[in-house]
């Protein structure tokens, strides 16, 4: 009875054991080189051998990577679906025709396609472009970094600005045309210098030459921008005037025709207190009809082209004769305090003649004293009538 139940567990296990081997046939093996069929010199090349299953657990296999029909590496028998060859600084020798063959428990042998793969002894040396082409631009202007190897594809590329020992830019892999774009969405004059640009790829990373440098040259569109207001800053009532915006372009815009297409767009936008008068125009100047109260505060403008733009400082308007004035040096500071000095003594004589005439006519005094009471009291209960400003006329200028 024993050695009966022996011989059918036995018979169990071989069935199972035919069973799972039957389930785990391999149909197919794969091969693929990394990072690409093209390499140079100094590369690392990593093959990957890869079986497809009848089943889903992967037998016992033996791994080999063959080149030109010769056996270059193997492995003993591994259990896995996968398995990856390292081949460090490759050399223009080990340019062929590579295939993997895998060896089931069985002995029989499943052998994928050829890959071939050509290693070359070239010296790879991106190519950097930038655009505009002049390697001028404008604050706020976007600018390409256009960096590739045309011929080869498949690599990340990477730019440096100021110097080459700096951090990168940035990483970008090419889009399958051998080479990518570095974009400088709004240009500053922090980003004026020279640019290099190289490229890596495979694990560990293989870097190509850097290529030769371009030169930026970030400028400001506009140089200098002014405020003027014409007849002044002390504005008079109900009398006009006139604000100009002046905007001076850079030196080399001015070289330029007066219509090229960027000074045409030129906007004046005008401020008051820090809110737009009139809404941005072509513009440059804006004519007030009559000046009220209303008009007295700090005044600006903006101007702009695309996205480029600067503003001029802020002055202080004022009207009806009060001004602000700033004692800029001890000549008219002492001016101004020689006047406070001649105020104070005059007061204080009018005060002594006052006293002195209260007691010498006392009834003339009296009497004066009443009258300018009488009269005080009339003037401060007058009341000049209410009278409303006509709203304050404000339009663009030539």
């Amino acid at each position: 009875m024993l050695v009966c139940l022996v011989n059918a567990v036995g018979l169990v296990a071989a069935i199972l054991l035919c069973f799972s081997h039957a389930s785990a046939q391999v149909s197919s093996v794969l091969l693929s080189a990394n990072p690409g069929n093209e390499l140079v010199v100094g590369e690392t090349l990593i093959l990957t051998c890869r079986v497809i299953t009848d089943g889903s657990e992967a037998p016992q296999l033996a791994y080999g990577i063959w080149r030109d029909n010769i056996r270059v590496s193997t492995t003993t028998q591994i259990q896995g679906k996968t398995h990856s060859f390292l081949i460090e600084d490759v050399t223009t020798e080990q340019s062929g025709k590579y295939k993997c063959v895998v060896t089931l428990p069985q002995g029989e042998q499943r052998e994928s396609e050829d890959v071939q793969v050509t290693v070359e002894d070239i010296l790879l040396k991106p190519t950097l472009t930038v655009s505009p082409t002049d390697g001028r631009a404008y604050s706020e202007d976007t600018v390409l970094l256009r960096c590739g190897l045309h011929q080869h594809r498949g690599w990340k590329y990477l730019w440096y600005h100021g110097s080459r020992s700096a951090p990168p830019l940035g990483q970008i892999w090419d889009g399958g045309g051998g080479e990518a774009v570095f974009r400088l969405w709004r240009s500053a004059l922090s980003d004026t210098g020279r640019y290099w640009c190289k490229a890596g790829r495979g694990s560990p990373t293989f870097y190509t030459e850097y290529s030769d440098s371009v030169y930026l040259n970030i400028t400001n569109f506009f140089s200098r921008v002014t405020l003027s207001l014409s007849p002044g800053v002390v504005l008079k009532q109900n009398e006009p005037f006139r604000i100009t915006c002046n905007a001076q372009v850079s030196e080399r815009e001015s070289l330029k025709p007066e219509n090229s297409s960027r000074r045409a767009q030129v906007t004046f936008t005008f401020f008051r207190n820090g809110q737009p008068l009139l809404s941005s125009s072509a513009r440059s100047v804006v004519t007030v009809n009559q000046a009220r109260r209303c008009h007295s505060g700090r005044y600006s403008c903006t101007v702009a082209s695309g996205r480029a733009q600067l503003s001029s400082p802020e002055i202080h308007v004022t009207t009806d004769g009060v001004v602000y004035v700033l004692v800029a040096d001890t000549s008219l500071l002492m001016v101004i305090l020689v006047g406070v000095a001649l105020v104070i003594a005059v007061t204080l004589a009018a005060a002594f003649i006052h006293e002195l005439l209260r007691r010498v006519v006392p009834s003339s005094m009296a009497c004066l004293t009443r009258v300018m009471s009488e009269t005080a009291g009339r003037e401060s209960a007058y009341r000049c009538p209410a009278q409303a400003e006509p709203a304050a006329g404000i339009s663009p200028g030539t």
